[in-house]
Formats: C-alpha cells, structure tokens, sequence
C-alpha cells in the first residue's frame, strides 16, 4: 500500500489472545504514551472491552518510529 502526504492512517495493536483488561489494569503491560503531545495531528484511541466502545486522547500520543522505503 503506498502512503499519501495529507492522509491521516491508523498503528492497530491487538493481541487476541491476550488476557484482556482485568481489575483496571493490563496484566501483560501497557504502551506508555508521551503527554507532550509530539505529534499534534494523532491522538490515542483505545478501547478497554474488545472493541465494544472506544476511548479517544488527543493531547498524549504513543510513540513509534516509521521506515519510509522509497519505490
């Protein structure tokens, strides 16, 4: 899939398997995000029961490093 200047694209983290929110917390861990905010045009989005309702914070971020490979 090529990517496209101006788009806005989502970083999906699912581990099926995974034991799932238990006691308000992740028994397996956490993705720790920045509250700086690096990145201002993301927001974290989460959801704490499968899918079922969603979460958004616009002012943290969840940092990660791209590779751009050049055709």
């Amino acid at each position: 899939m090529h990517q496209v200047a101006g788009q806005q694209y989502a970083l999906v983290v699912q581990y099926p398997d995974g034991p799932g929110f238990v006691d308000n917390a992740w028994p397996l861990g956490d993705w720790v995000g920045a509250q700086d905010n690096p990145y201002a045009g993301g927001a974290i989005v989460y959801s704490n029961d499968n899918g079922a309702n969603w979460t958004s914070v616009s002012d943290s971020d969840l940092p990660f490093q791209p590779f751009v490979i050049a055709d």
